[in-house]
C-alpha cells in the first residue's frame, strides 16, 4: 500500500511554490530554457520548463525522464500543434501553476484549509497536478510531492542565476542539459551536464492468430473493392471507475467510401493490441466482407495489423490522412462529450419515403418510425451503441439484402446521416424530430397512425436497451415520463381495437377518433423527447461504463423470434400478438 504524504511534506511543497512564485522567473526565463533536476531519492531526472512569459499561464512543468522531455520537445518543435488534442495524451510531467482562489478545485481548497496555508495577490495560489499519458490530470502522490518540492527549490536558484548569466544553459555539446544533482558526500547541490538517456524501443507486440478461425472467416466472407480506414487513439472522454480517471484507447474501423463506422472498441492501453486485432477479425466476420485494403497513417498501426493483412491477402497502405475516419472520430467524440458534432458523417439524407422503401427492400421489419425510435433510443442511452449492434437491430441476424452496391452505400450512408441529424437535435427548437405525415380521416388512416406511433415508442425502448438503459434504472422524474408513455400506448392500442371492431363509423366519429389518436401521439412524442433530454446528463455520469460492451448482457433482442401467445419481450406484460406484433 502506498503511504500518504504527511502534513509537513505538503507544507514544504506549498512553501517552495510560494518562494518560486515570489521570484516571478517568467519575467526573464522563456519556455525554450530547459534545465534538469535529479531526484535524490530515485536518481531520475526531471526537465524543468518555466511558463508565463506571455502572462496567460504562470507555472512550471517538470517533464519526467527522456520520454517526458521528448513529448514536450515534439510540441515545442511543432511536430504536434499545441491545439491538437493528442497533446494532452503525451504529456508526462509534474505541473505547478498559479490561480486565483476562486478557480481552485474543492480538493485543493480542503487541503489548503487543513494546512492553514495563506497566499496574497492575484494568481497566488499554487495548484499541483500529475500529467501522465492516458490518464486524467490528477493529484500528487507522496514521491511526486517530494520530488516537486526539491525541483521548485532548485528551479528558483537556477532561474536567479539565469537572470545574472543569460548563457548559463548554453553548452558546447549538443543535446546536453544543465542538471542540478545532489552530492551526498558534500551534502550540497551542484551542476552537471547530462545527455538524456536513450529510450529503449519497445518491441513490436505480436498477437497470435487463431488459424482455424481465420479459415472459417475467409470461407464465409467475400472480397469487396472498397477499403477500410483504421486507426487507434486515446478517446477524449475519460472513464471514471473509482480513483484516477483514465482515457481509454480506442480503435475505429471506417469504410473509406461511405464513411460508415463498421466498429469501434475501447480498451485499456496494455490490453489494446490483442483486443484491437480481435476487433478487426470480428468486424470482418460480422460484415462477411474482406476489404481490398487497410489504410493507416502510422507505422505502429501497420505493424499491428500486418499479419491479418497477410492472412486475408489485404493490401496494407500508409497514407497521409484518413478523411472518413477523422470525420467519424469527431462525431463519436461529440456524442461522448455531449458536444455538437461539427459535421455529419455523410452529407444528405435520402428522405423518409426513400428510406422506408430501402428498409423494405433490404428485408428489415422496421418502419421509418421504428428506425427513428431505435436510433433516438440509442442516442439517449448512457453507453455508446456500436454500429455493428445497431445494424443487427435494424436488419436482425439474417442481415440486409442489397440489390446493388450503390443501393447499399446510399442506404448505409443515409442511416448514418440520420443518426447524426438526430444526435444534433435540440429540444429548445420545439420541433419534433420524428416523421410527420398527413393521415386520411379513415379507418385505415387511423390504424396506420396508431401503428406508426406504437412502432416509434417500442423501438425507442429497444434503443435504450441496446445502450444498457433499463426502464427500471431511469431516474425518478423520467420514470414518470415512461409510465405516461406506457399509458398513452395502452390507450392507443385500445383505440385500435375499437376502430377494428367498429362498423360504418361516420365522418364525425372518425374525426373524434383521429383527434384522440393525435393527442396520444403528442403525449408519446413529448415523453420520448423528455427522456432523451433528461438522460443527456446521465451519459457523462455513466461514462465509466462506456468501455464495456454496448449490448446489455440480456437485452431485448429486437425482432427476435417470439411466439404470438408468449409474453411480449418489451416487458409490457401483454401477449406478443397484442403488443409489439402489431408494429411488424
Amino acid at each position: 500500500m502506498k503511504s500518504e504524504a504527511t502534513e509537513a511534506e505538503w507544507k514544504a511543497l506549498y512553501r517552495a511554490a510560494a518562494e518560486f512564485r515570489a521570484v516571478e522567473p517568467w519575467a526573464w526565463v522563456t519556455e525554450q530554457d530547459i534545465f534538469g533536476v535529479q531526484s535524490p531519492a530515485t536518481g531520475d531526472v526531471g526537465y524543468c520548463c518555466i511558463m508565463g512569459e506571455l502572462g496567460q499561464f504562470l507555472g512550471m512543468a517538470v517533464y519526467l525522464g527522456t520520454a517526458g522531455l521528448n513529448g514536450h520537445l515534439m510540441v515545442q518543435n511543432e511536430e504536434i500543434e499545441p491545439e491538437n488534442s493528442e497533446v494532452m495524451f503525451i504529456q508526462d510531467c509534474l505541473l505547478v501553476f498559479f490561480e486565483n482562489k476562486s478557480a481552485l478545485e474543492k480538493e485543493d481548497r480542503a487541503l489548503i484549509k487543513k494546512l492553514g496555508t495563506q497566499a496574497k495577490g492575484k494568481r497566488a495560489w499554487p495548484v499541483f497536478r500529475r500529467h501522465q499519458p492516458g490518464y486524467f490530470p490528477w493529484f500528487l502522490e507522496k514521491g511526486e510531492i517530494e520530488f516537486l518540492t526539491v525541483a521548485l527549490e532548485q528551479a528558483k536558484e537556477v532561474c536567479l542565476r539565469i537572470g545574472k548569466d543569460e548563457d548559463l544553459l548554453c553548452c558546447s555539446k549538443e543535446g546536453s542539459y544543465l542538471v542540478r544533482t545532489y552530492n551526498e558526500d558534500a551534502a550540497q547541490w551542484q551542476d552537471a551536464w547530462m545527455t538524456p538517456e536513450l529510450l529503449q524501443e519497445k518491441p513490436h507486440q505480436l498477437v497470435k492468430l487463431d488459424e482455424l478461425a481465420i479459415q472459417r472467416i475467409k470461407k464465409n466472407s467475400r472480397f469487396i473493392k472498397s477499403g477500410w480506414e483504421i486507426d487507434f487513439f486515446y478517446s477524449s472522454a475519460p472513464i471514471h471507475e473509482g480513483g484516477r480517471p483514465f482515457y481509454p484507447y480506442t480503435i475505429m474501423i471506417v469504410d473509406k467510401e461511405s464513411g460508415f463506422v463498421h466498429d469501434t472498441h475501447l480498451a485499456d492501453r496494455e490490453k489494446a493490441p490483442a483486443e484491437f486485432v480481435a476487433c478487426l477479425l470480428q468486424c470482418i466476420e460480422k460484415t462477411s466482407m474482406i476489404p481490398a485494403e487497410l489504410l493507416v497513417t502510422r507505422q505502429e498501426v501497420a505493424d499491428l495489423f500486418s499479419l491479418i493483412a497477410d492472412k486475408f491477402e489485404i493490401r496494407l497502405r500508409k497514407v497521409d490522412i484518413l478523411p472518413a475516419l477523422d470525420e467519424a472520430r469527431r462525431s463519436l467524440e461529440g456524442h461522448l462529450l455531449q458536444e455538437e458534432a461539427p459535421a455529419p458523417l455523410i452529407d444528405g439524407y435520402c428522405g423518409d419515403d426513400q428510406m422506408e422503401e430501402y428498409l423494405l427492400k433490404a428485408g428489415s421489419n422496421l418502419s421509418i418510425f421504428g428506425l427513428y425510435g431505435l436510433i433516438f433510443g440509442c442516442l439517449s442511452s448512457p453507453k455508446l451503441v456500436m454500429p455493428s449492434i445497431l445494424m443487427e437491430a435494424i436488419f436482425e441476424k439474417k442481415g440486409a439484402h442489397f440489390e446493388t452496391k450503390s443501393h447499399a452505400q446510399e442506404m448505409i450512408g443515409s442511416i448514418m446521416a440520420l443518426w447524426n441529424s438526430l444526435n444534433e437535435w435540440n429540444f429548445e427548437t420545439n420541433e419534433t424530430p420524428f416523421p410527420c405525415y398527413d393521415y386520411p380521416v379513415t379507418k385505415t388512416g387511423a390504424l396506420h397512425r396508431i401503428m406508426d406511433t406504437l412502432s416509434l415508442s417500442q423501438s425507442f425502448y429497444s434503443g435504450l436497451e441496446l445502450g444498457g438503459m433499463r426502464l427500471d434504472d431511469l431516474p425518478g422524474e423520467l420514470k414518470k415520463d415512461a409510465e405516461q408513455l406506457d399509458r398513452a400506448a395502452s390507450l392507443l392500442y385500445s383505440q385500435a381495437k375499437l376502430i377494428e371492431g367498429g362498423k360504418g363509423q361516420d365522418k364525425n366519429e372518425m374525426q373524434k377518433a383521429m383527434k384522440a389518436i393525435e393527442n396520444g401521439e403528442t403525449v408519446i412524442d413529448e415523453c420520448i423527447t423528455n427522456i432523451h433530454t433528461g438522460l443527456k446528463k446521465a451519459r457523462m455520469q455513466f461514462a465509466g461504463l462506456i468501455g464495456a460492451d454496448a449490448r446489455h448482457k440480456d437485452p431485448i433482442a429486437f425482432g427476435a423470434k417470439t411466439g404470438r401467445n408468449e409474453p411480449c419481450p418489451c416487458g409490457s406484460g401483454k401477449k406478443y400478438k397484442k403488443c409489439c406484433a402489431m408494429t411488424h
